[in-house]
């Protein structure tokens, strides 16, 4: 749902664009994406492409930053919490901003605040999390100019920091899950409904924290 309203906002035309997927996993984006254009996904787990081609969608299995295309042929270039597990993220913003040609856009959704970094993104294997100023600066490093940018998932920033934070100055330790979990059925509506009202908000007010970080970012 967010990710449909960031496209939405931008693109509301009937144009039918060619779309790159990069890190697609299972292809849940791909879904939305569908609808905006002729998508290409791509993703080094090969299991996962499989996932894909028996939900319809075809795949190259590639590297993130390492990706087997021409420049300049895609006119959205998408990396859904792509970044954090790329150990040259440089590299891979240079790789894609060489298949943009000049105005198409690149969105970029990753991890936030390096100090909240923790066991679940060892286990899922992030190199890093990133402040809005880190994340900037690579874009511009590499050609892009950032459009807009924003933190999102705001209403996990207080638990998951308070976890942190008690598990840095306690002998004691909270385990912090790495699967998703069952939750109360009655807290669970209540989250959905406080993400639902967030996915409207975060185009156009910024907020202060979040645990993830959304931006567009357009090649110069």
């Amino acid at each position: 749902e967010r990710l449909k309203r960031i496209i939405l906002k931008k693109y509301n035309d009937e144009k039918k664009r060619i779309i790159l997927d990069v890190g697609c996993g299972v292809g849940t984006e791909a879904s939305i994406l569908q609808d905006f254009g002729k998508v290409i996904l791509t993703d080094n787990e090969f299991h996962a492409l499989c996932v894909c081609k028996k939900r319809g969608f075809s795949g190259v299995c590639a590297s993130a930053e390492m990706l087997p295309f021409k420049e300049g042929v895609f006119e959205s270039v998408f990396a859904i919490d792509v970044i954090e597990h790329i150990e040259d993220d440089r590299k891979a913003i240079r790789d894609w901003h060489s298949l943009c040609p000049k105005g198409s856009s690149l969105f970029v959704t990753t991890s936030a605040f390096q100090w909240l970094y923790n066991e679940h993104d060892k286990a899922v294997k992030h190199f890093r999390r990133y402040s809005k100023e880190e994340l900037k600066q690579k874009l511009e490093a590499e050609g892009f100019e950032v459009v807009w940018m924003n933190y999102g998932y705001v209403i996990l920033f207080i638990p998951l920091a308070a976890v942190i934070l008690f598990n840095k100055i306690s002998p004691f330790k909270i385990k912090i899950a790495t699967e998703t979990l069952s939750v109360n059925p009655l807290l669970n509506t209540v989250l959905l409904t406080l993400m639902r009202v967030e996915n409207v908000l975060v185009r156009n007010i910024p907020f202060p924290f979040g645990t993830a970080l959304l931006c567009e970012a357009r090649k110069k």
